[in-house]
């Protein structure tokens, strides 16, 4: 909120009549001085550009467009509804039920910045966040996107969201994660989802306070959604990415979740399926288990390329196959079923320990998880980024975790430990013999370890 930050932004007028003495709209400049809804903190070039008239106790209206200025930041946009376009480009903080409504739209971006305390999202209202622009919430902030309101991060552009924040997107209300952005969920935040959620890049949900998701979830083409432990998904699936599962997820659906194109699903236990269908060249690869506890007509593969699959008591089923009324009626036949192809990955980095500083001496134990079970052909080297190494032993058995501990020594010093390399290339390997040779590249996006946990060390 004291930062301030730059960047270069040309706004287009809208033609409206506002101020009774002008045949156009105006467009409003923010000179720091008061709250958002302050009108004696506003000007208005009136000189083509050469100057600021103040215009005392007037506000930009719906028509109007307004600029936080470079180097100018709002400290409270109170309970304000903002109706025009606002592009910011210094810093802005919104609480206290602040609104972008109808006919409002707000920009993030090329170093700008926003503080969440209190937004509400609503009636065609947008809120972009891109290139190089961010997006962080209080402590116990909240957001709620809702009524046909939208909530965009694009490309290059971040949003951080810390525990204990309140994060809604409601019935009506649209998230949209585009590639080439990122998303950081900490921890124990609250989460309600019942409205629509498009996932573009990699989006790890974390483990909120309440994980029921009633909305749609479309995990689009090179989107990846990973799901920890108890997430229960009542709304729909429809996946042409990749979904991890972590742990035991419910499917609780009336509707079908879908995976389509190249999507896939890889891992954990499935349970209480209503129906899942894989269609086109969608697969479920490695081994995951589907919980005997399980209704509706269960699983559908059609043609779909299958893994090895613990079913319990359940009977995985072909998709019914309807026939064409024709002078000659002709069966369909299912595609052929093809092996597992895909190539084991690393979907997480962790640790045991609570968040905290540790000083030389301490032990800190790392846990890998993987996509699938694997072995490994050497030991798996994690380079830490303060120089350290944490080793993986060799992998002689399938699994689908693996652990090394670090030993703290002196002048290892970093303010959030995190891996920053993976040295000498090993390859791991899952039941279908795919093999996967690691790279830093290969390190998982937004659930490393200085993602998932808040671990610095200390020379002494």
């Amino acid at each position: 909120m004291k930062n301030i930050y730059t960047f270069a932004y040309i706004i287009s007028l809208f033609s409206f009549s506002v101020l009774a003495n002008s045949a156009s709209a105006a467009t409003y400049y923010h000179n720091g001085v008061g709250f958002l809804n302050n009108p004696e903190s506003w000007f208005t070039d009136n000189n083509g550009g050469d100057g600021y008239t103040e215009q005392a106790h007037v506000l930009p209206t719906a028509g109007d467009a307004a600029i936080i200025e470079q180097g100018v930041s709002v400290e409270d946009a109170e309970a304000y509804t903002i109706t025009y376009p606002l592009s910011v480009q210094g810093s802005i903080t919104f609480s206290n039920e602040a609104t972008i409504g109808q006919g409002g739209s707000v920009s993030i971006e090329q170093g700008a910045s926003t503080t969440i305390g209190g937004l509400i999202i609503k009636d065609g209202g947008s809120l972009v966040v891109k290139d190089g622009g961010s997006a962080t919430s209080f402590f116990l902030g909240s957001m709620s996107v809702q009524d046909q309101g939208v909530f965009t991060i694009e490309q290059g552009g971040s949003l951080n969201w810390d525990m204990n924040a309140h994060f809604a997107i409601t019935q009506g209300g649209l998230f949209n994660m585009q590639a080439g952005s990122t998303v950081n969920f900490d921890t124990t935040y609250d989460l309600v989802m019942d409205g629509t959620m498009n996932i573009a890049n990699t989006l790890n949900l974390m483990t909120a306070n309440a994980r029921t998701l009633n909305g749609t979830i479309n995990v689009l083409a090179g989107g990846q959604l990973l799901l920890p432990e108890g997430y229960k998904l009542n709304g729909q699936v429809v996946s042409e990415g990749t979904v991890v599962n972590q742990g035991v997820t419910e499917f609780n659906s009336g509707n079908s979740s879908i995976f389509k194109g190249q999507g896939i699903l890889i891992g954990g236990t499935i349970k209480n399926a209503a129906e899942i269908r894989f269609l086109d060249q969608s697969s479920f690869p490695g081994s995951y288990t589907v919980d005997p506890v399980i209704t509706g007509d269960a699983f559908f593969a059609c043609g779909a390329t299958k893994g090895g699959v613990v079913l319990g008591t359940v009977t995985l089923e072909t998709c019914p196959v309807v026939a064409t009324t024709t002078a000659t009626t002709t069966p369909v036949v299912p595609p052929v079923v093809v092996r597992d192809t895909i190539d084991p990955i690393i979907v997480s980095i962790t640790s045991s320990v609570a968040n905290g500083a540790y000083a030389p001496g301490a032990r800190i134990p790392l846990i890998v998880q993987f996509s699938e079970p694997v072995t490994s052909d050497e030991s798996i080297q994690l380079k830490l980024n303060n120089g350290a190494m944490c080793v993986v032993p060799k992998i002689t058995s399938l699994t689908k975790t693996a652990t090394c501990t670090y030993v703290v020594a002196k002048n290892q010093s970093t303010a959030r430990l995190t891996v920053s390399n993976i040295k000498s290339e090993p390859r791991i390997i899952d039941a279908a013999k795919n093999k996967n040779k690691l790279k830093e590249k290969d390190l998982p996006r937004t659930a490393n370890l200085g993602d998932l946990k808040k671990i610095s060390i200390k020379n002494k």
